[in-house]
């Protein structure tokens, strides 16, 4: 179904619905002579009359990845032919002449970024419009709550996909994190589970929980840069709060993961060396939290202290938990106020 020549379908648009669009472009450029076009032309025609077909589809609907992919091909070829349409090598990736020619590129539009650029067009209508379609689509959408919900998917498959490459190993694509925030945008819409305010069962009391019996050791660890100066701290208190122990040390350049470690076992050997006897162990890194309770080192660079921990650990017969960083505040303080004043003290002359 063809509606103001959109088309139109129930669940997803196929790439031959725009068979239309496609030909459209083909009979375009077999209209074009290579021979008596230049180069510089060939951009002026790309930007200003190929791209200028698939501004009002791209404004209006979502175009196949597999048509955009078609027509850049296409335009690439013409851009490169030769006298009377002659196949010639594309010396320079079409990516990169896409560039900015600030950059290195020649100025020609991507029809992708097009695309999204129109796409979040809409949403800014929808939020700050004041015609009936946006009125509308703001009342069905929890008053423009779209755009932010995007951005904030965005920002968080970003932000996850860097942890993971950083702390795992683990490589990620930004193909994937567009289908992640695709999916979820979608799931999001069918259910309207869009939310303007937490509701009141979504807070949560954070506080520190003193130790049933024994002693409880807090530790924390910090990485300037990750990696870049780290040094770590923490206390060991009683059931009233009382600290018994307190320390603090500098350990030059690492990463968040080799201080956190390094601090767990800075925190052990004065417990082991006084005879303290230790109950439970709270850090707000519920990675290493959770890698004494995996038996899987975190890091490889951490494995010498980490190997050391589990011994202590063996000996006190304590637990390991993760505890929000506000109820790890004295250690926190430590942790990242131990770094500057270390980092004046040994900064090379």
């Amino acid at each position: 179904m063809v509606y103001l020549r959109v088309p139109l379908r129930s669940g997803r648009v196929l790439a031959s619905d725009y068979t239309p669009l496609v030909e459209k472009v083909n009979r375009r450029l077999a209209a074009w002579m290579p021979s008596l076009i230049s180069q510089a032309r060939r951009i002026t025609l790309i930007n200003f009359v190929l791209a200028s077909l698939l501004v009002y589809l791209a404004a209006s609907s979502s175009i196949s990845s597999s048509i955009m992919r078609y027509i850049d091909k296409r335009a690439a070829a013409f851009f490169w032919s030769g006298p009377e349409g002659v196949f010639r090598r594309h010396w320079v990736a079409w990516s990169t002449i896409q560039h900015p020619i600030a950059e290195g590129g020649l100025g020609i539009r991507s029809i992708k970024e097009v695309h999204v650029a129109l796409a979040v067009k809409i949403l800014w209508n929808i939020k700050h419009g004041s015609s009936y379609w946006a009125t509308y689509a703001r009342k069905r959408y929890s008053n423009g709550f779209v755009s932010l919900y995007c951005l904030i998917l965005i920002l968080w498959e970003i932000w996850k996909g860097r942890c993971s490459a950083r702390f795992e190993s683990k490589r990620f694509s930004a193909r994937s994190v567009i289908n992640n925030i695709k999916f979820m945008l979608a799931n999001s819409l069918a259910k309207l589970c869009f939310k303007d305010a937490p509701s009141s069962n979504e807070l949560q009391l954070v506080h520190w929980i003193p130790p049933i019996t024994g002693l409880c050791l807090n530790v924390d660890g910090a990485s300037k840069g990750n990696p870049g100066l780290c040094g770590g701290g923490g206390c060991i208190r009683d059931e009233h709060g009382s600290v018994r122990v307190a320390f603090a040390h500098f350990y030059d350049d690492g990463t968040s993961m080799i201080a956190e470690t390094r601090a767990l076992c800075d925190g052990l050997r004065p417990a082991d060396f006084l005879g303290l006897r230790l109950s439970i162990v709270y850090t707000d890194s519920s990675v290493l939290a959770n890698s004494f309770k995996e038996g899987r080192c975190p890091s490889w660079r951490a494995y010498r202290w980490w190997r050391e921990a589990i011994a202590g650990f063996q000996r006190s017969a304590c637990t390991i938990t993760h505890v929000y960083r506000e109820a790890n505040q004295e250690q926190y303080w430590w942790s990242e106020n131990i770094l500057p004043l270390w980092g004046r003290v040994h900064s090379p002359s």
